[in-house]
């Protein structure tokens, strides 16, 4: 079974890397489905020697051992809870995904050690809106985990995604100001749109207002925390003043780095119903200018760290000499060094940087 199922995935995933020469071309081979059940019941299960398949000969002949302790920094993913409850107007994760369940609190601060003692040095917290997180048993919110994640006694990093604005408290960042050793303090705060119009049209529950308020909450608390944000550009209904004011909102934030995508619809979403009047050429000029205003802003924010001495968790070989690591802050530096310094926290003094990343060298 475990050979079959190998042959089942390989063709799927061979089935999703094809090309077509055109987006809107029609590929006229075999339709993916991701549907294993009903693959496995047109196929036949087992009916043909799995061992023998090309697909899963495949799949063995480009299996090597990997030493993950030499070649790259140990991570752990743990998911703290599933679902949401947020029904934002262009997501599907509500209707495939079901409402939010929490996991239990003990049971995840003992995962977070279990995966520590195995050498983790970055552990990263998931959930769809992963700081509505509740404990099931006492109602601990997302900012009493990463309290408790926080104390244990290890060297490492914890990161947590993706969080939703209408969640964000004081306390929050300030279990985070609180904790910076373990904590570092980067917070990705999607916004999706800069206009209060496009954000209630997308049932985004909070206002630009409030927002601007809550960066404030954190900014006051870590004034060099670093940001990111996602922007959905070209939403139904976004007219010219609702691009403008989400380009306010960059200047007004200043982000480090933004996800930024021209809207797409999804079938079963409030938004597909909607009259997508934006055309593709309006969209793609406004995601090419809010991309380029980004990547100066971005670049001005980088250069605030030339000269400056920072902590980098060494993350993997990049070049025959060069080494890639991150600031707390999640920035991208190139050091040079040998392998003994993967996955280790060291000191560097960042010397160059461009709009991607950082050179430093090791104090």
């Amino acid at each position: 079974l475990e050979a079959y199922l190998a042959d089942v995935v390989l063709s799927l995933e061979t089935a999703k890397q094809l090309e077509r020469a055109e987006p809107t071309d029609h590929y006229a081979g075999k339709e993916q489905d991701r549907d294993v059940k009903k693959l496995v019941a047109n196929r036949g299960l087992l009916k043909n020697s799995a061992i023998t398949s090309p697909f899963f000969k495949k799949r063995v002949e480009t299996v090597k051992p990997f030493d993950r302790q030499k070649r790259e920094v140990n991570r752990s993913y743990i998911n703290i809870m599933t679902g949401c409850n947020k029904f934002c107007a262009y997501c599907i994760v509500p209707f495939t995904r079901g409402r939010e369940v929490s996991y239990a609190l003990e049971t995840l601060v003992a995962r977070v050690e279990h995966d520590l003692l195995n050498g983790a040095k970055e552990v990263t917290l998931i959930g769809q809106n992963v700081n509505s997180y509740r404990d099931p048993e006492s109602g601990a919110d997302f900012s009493e985990l990463l309290r408790r994640v926080a104390a244990l006694n290890y060297e490492f990093w914890v990161r947590w995604v993706s969080p939703h604005p209408q969640d964000m408290t004081p306390e929050l960042f300030d279990v985070i100001a609180q904790h910076r050793d373990k904590i570092p303090p980067y917070v990705h705060f999607p916004a999706q749109s800069g206009s209060n119009t496009i954000l209630a049209s997308m049932k985004r529950n909070y206002s630009i207002e409030l927002y601007c308020e809550q960066i404030g909450w954190l900014r006051d608390r870590m004034p060099d925390a670093s940001l990111s944000t996602d922007i959905i550009v070209g939403f139904p209904g976004e007219t010219d003043a609702d691009f403008e004011a989400t380009m306010e909102l960059l200047e007004r934030v200043r982000y480090d780095w933004v996800y930024s995508f021209i809207y797409s619809p999804r079938k079963y979403t409030f938004a597909e119903k909607m009259v997508d009047d934006c055309p593709a050429s309006v969209k793609s000029q406004r995601l090419e200018r809010l991309q380029k205003r980004q990547i100066e802003i971005g670049l001005e924010r980088y250069q605030e760290y030339v000269g400056k001495r920072v902590k980098i968790l060494v993350e993997k070989r990049l070049t025959a000499t060069e080494l890639l690591a991150r600031t707390e802050g999640n920035h991208r530096v190139i050091i040079v060094g040998d392998d003994a310094l993967i996955g280790t926290f060291v000191w560097a003094t960042i010397k160059h940087t461009g709009p991607v990343n950082m050179l430093a060298e090791l104090d």
